[in-house]
């Protein structure tokens, strides 16, 4: 038994890891391509986007800060980084480099102001170094400041040069913030001008004409770090994006496909504008797109994998609970009827050793021919032995047919119940006299049920209080419309007895002595559970009460 649990236990893992693992396979490959879809189709987008500026404008002198702010900042998928390339293969910029620059611009209406977005690169203006410092004061923060004065983050006023697209910087000052007071909303800062400045020494010559801001403040920086440095969650794999989209040597070698190229799981693809060549620049092609990404297919479907894989589990625990709970209920089982199978086996060998003994001897007291006169008398001994034991076999012959409930074929009709109790008392009318018991029948009613396996139940049932009624006894029986129940006066049935006398061969102690097969009982209860009639006994007041419910 613990073998066969081991071993359905091991292909239930089996399955279900196949099973999963497939499963897994197939949606991640499902959504690796939807992925796909969807990013390819942003980049195709980006792509249109710029082709509609070229047409309208051309790649004029607004063309670079235009797409910095309409394409590459608008560009937030952390798994993409994209470029552009002019007709000479020189890059124009990419998305992930530029810093954001708010400032408040006057409107014609009185007291109101709108807010400008401006970008620009910082590396254009100061040093991996300079910038580096920046960021890492930038990323600073206490999210938990405790007591007034505290440190909570820094910001950063600017000062430059604007044309509504592309920023200037001249010079960057750090402000120092500082707690003031915790609300229910947060809590409120100060800012402290530091001695901290920023300033450019890389103007270019075109600023005279930009329009001079004297109040900006720097907005926002990428995700992921320009310079390498290793914080506010910046993964090497933002760079190697980047790389790869602003490679210039292999823009060059697929210039003549655009289709998406692969390598490891990163992909990547460049956009040729030829539509615009004869417009713009000739023979050449004004500009090229180039975009690169990777797919993260344990990212996009972690979850959901995860779940089903939790709920898968639980779906195979519960089916592996249910059959191994099956197959130790079927081994019980057949451990029982095993276990029946002797017991039955070793009742009947006992109950036909005795009439064999007794035939036995007989035989060899007539074959020794000692007392001739005593011939007729063995020769009835033997015969009334013979009949007890073809009446065992009788029914273990038909008790055979009866315990299994496919083979009771019930052949029901309706009759009265009273009828066929008189009828089975009958038989019994000298043995009731001889003893002097009293058979009292009341009530009456109609039942739908096989006759002649009802008469053997009752003929049981009857035969059995006949047994075990005392003389001057009295056997009452009580007929109702949906209850039949047989009392006999006499001894009780011993403590605990009163479902064991429903098996084969068990007779109980006060009817030692008593004729019977001890199969009476329990042939009548395989004839009841055929019918799903209910039975039982108890004792009662001065004797024992058997009955059945129809």
């Amino acid at each position: 038994m613990k073998k066969l649990i081991i071993r359905i236990t091991a292909i239930l893992v089996i399955v279900y890891l196949l099973f999963m693992v497939a499963l897994s396979i197939n949606m991640l490959n499902r959504d690796r391509v939807l992925f796909n879809t969807t990013i390819n189709h942003e980049i195709q987008n980006y792509a249109e986007t710029i082709w509609h500026y070229i047409e309208k404008n051309g790649m004029d002198d607004n063309f670079k800060g235009w797409i910095k702010k309409n394409v590459f900042a608008v560009n937030h998928n952390k798994d993409c980084e994209i470029a552009l390339f002019d007709s000479e293969y020189n890059l124009l910029g990419c998305s992930g480099v530029d810093w954001t620059v708010n400032y408040n611009e006057a409107t014609s209406e009185k007291n109101t102001y709108t807010t400008e977005q401006v970008f620009f690169d910082p590396l254009e203006y100061y040093s991996e170094a300079e910038v580096q410092e920046i960021e890492k004061l930038f990323f600073s923060r206490n999210d938990f400041p405790k007591k007034k004065g505290d440190f909570v983050q820094y910001s950063f006023n600017l000062s430059g040069w604007s044309d509504g697209l592309e920023f200037i910087p001249e010079q960057i000052s750090v402000n120092k913030n500082v707690l003031i007071k915790k609300t229910d909303m947060g809590f409120t800062t100060e800012s402290i001008l530091t001695d901290k400045k920023f300033v450019n020494s890389n103007l270019p010559q075109n600023i005279v004409d930009m329009k001079y801001i004297d109040c900006a403040y720097l907005f926002d920086l990428p995700k992921y770090s320009i310079t390498g440095m290793d914080y506010a969650d910046q993964k090497e794999e933002s760079r190697l994006l980047r790389s790869i989209a602003t490679d210039k040597n292999r823009l060059e070698m697929n210039l003549s496909n655009s289709d998406v190229k692969e390598t490891g799981n990163i992909y990547y693809r460049y956009i040729p504008f030829y539509g615009y060549a004869d417009k713009l620049s000739g023979d050449k092609c004004p500009a090229y797109f180039a975009a690169a990404y990777k797919i993260h297919p344990w990212s996009m479907s972690g979850g959901s994998l995860l779940f089903l894989w939790i709920s898968s589990f639980i779906v195979f625990l519960a089916a592996g609970i249910i059959i191994i709970y099956g197959i130790h209920k079927n081994e019980k089982k057949r451990e029982e009827l095993e276990e029946h199978r002797r017991y039955v086996t070793n009742s009947l060998a006992h109950d036909l050793k005795s009439p064999l003994a007794v035939i036995s001897g007989y035989a060899e007291s007539i074959g020794d021919s000692i007392l001739p006169e005593k011939s007729a008398e063995y020769g009835a001994a033997i015969y009334r032995r013979a009949m007890d034991m073809d009446s065992i076999i009788c029914s273990m012959l038909s008790l055979s047919q009866l315990e299994n409930k496919k083979k009771v074929q019930l052949i029901r009709s309706e009759f009265e119940l009273n009828a066929a109790v008189s009828e089975a008392a009958d038989l019994y009318t000298d043995l009731l006299n001889k003893n002097n018991v009293h058979l009292n029948i009341l009530g009456n009613t109609v039942i739908n049920a096989d006759r002649k396996l009802i008469m053997r139940v009752l003929d049981n049932m009857i035969i059995n209080a006949v047994h075990h009624t005392p003389q001057n006894g009295e056997i009452k029986i009580k007929i109702s419309e949906d209850r039949f129940s047989i009392y006999n006066s006499g001894s009780a049935i011993n403590d605990g007895e009163e479902n064991e006398i429903w098996k084969p061969f068990v007779r109980s102690d006060k009817s030692r002595g008593k004729s019977g097969s001890g199969l009476g009982l329990y042939i009548a209860s395989v004839i009841l559970d055929a019918h799903d009639f209910k039975y039982g006994c108890a004792n009662t007041e001065g004797g024992v009460e058997f009955w059945f419910k129809m």
